[in-house]
């Protein structure tokens, strides 16, 4: 077993305002490709008409399988929950999903690398609660990702 944690934060900048986040995030490796991720993020919002905090979780868990050197094969279950407190038309969010996908990804120096990932159909089931509205939707959906990372 391996685990991680991180502390990180953000600032941002609005026409109509500012946000500033902090999150608190962990990995563990469990073995035989399973790997858990796990985000507490605590968000001052003063934006739109909202003053308040966003408090949430976000935890998922990760199944890779190699298929060759640069290809794999991988299967995430999550789920992520927002809940608002404070000025704000927000009451809460709630998204759980399962998602099957190829990844690939390729090591040109150990400071740069490729990656991608292309999304078999995934399943997502979303809920927004506001007080102008309640909005849910379900379905299945596709996600495609490409980036490098250059390591400094």
């Amino acid at each position: 077993e391996i685990s991680e944690c991180l502390v990180g934060s953000e600032m941002c900048i609005r026409d109509s305002g500012y946000s500033a986040e902090i999150n608190l995030v962990s990995s563990t490796t469990l073995g035989y490709g399973f790997q858990i991720f796990n985000t507490i993020y605590n968000e001052y919002i003063s934006y739109d008409n909202n003053s308040g905090y966003r408090l949430g979780v976000e935890s998922y868990l990760r199944w890779t399988h190699e298929l060759s050197m640069d290809f794999a094969f991988a299967f995430e279950t999550g789920i992520d929950i927002d809940r608002y407190f404070g000025a704000t038309n927000l009451d809460y969010n709630n998204e759980i999903y399962f998602y099957p996908y190829i990844l690939y990804s390729h090591n040109f120096t150990p400071r740069f690398r490729v990656f991608g990932e292309l999304g078999l159909p995934g399943y997502k089931v979303k809920e927004n609660k506001a007080k102008a509205y309640n909005f849910s939707e379900s379905g299945f959906y596709y996600y495609g990702k490409i980036g490098f990372e250059y390591i400094f």
